[in-house]
């Protein structure tokens, strides 16, 4: 494999250090129906729902440990609120649930931060 070394990166306008773009960036997320397909994702390779609101999804290049953040929306239903739960180096699960704490099937979006293996 080729490794490519620079400071910068300029797109003709504006100089970012290569830092922010490694350090700095997203290193998954997924748009996720309600049956745990993958509608768009970056870094996963595929989602299933265990139950009813309940989704595993597996990352195509794992993180370096458990220590990295999930932030979770589900996107219907205005009284849904959605955690991450059983996180590894290589899948996470999101959990959706109605405000009186009933799990539900919901199209729903998480993202992660933190530093690949």
């Amino acid at each position: 494999m080729s490794t490519l070394q620079v400071s910068n990166l300029n797109d003709g306008t504006t100089t970012v250090a290569t830092t922010f773009v490694t350090a700095g960036s997203l290193k998954s997320y997924i748009f996720g129906d309600n049956v745990g397909n993958t509608l768009k994702s970056l870094n996963v390779s595929g989602g299933v729902e265990n139950s009813a609101g309940n989704y595993t999804y597996s990352f195509t290049s794992a993180m370096d440990s458990v220590n990295y953040s999930c932030g979770c929306a589900a996107n219907s239903g205005n009284d849904r609120s959605v955690m991450t739960n059983t996180k590894t180096a290589s899948s996470y699960v999101v959990e959706v649930a109605q405000q009186n704490g009933n799990a539900v099937s919901s199209s729903h979006s998480s993202n992660v931060a933190g530093d690949l293996a």
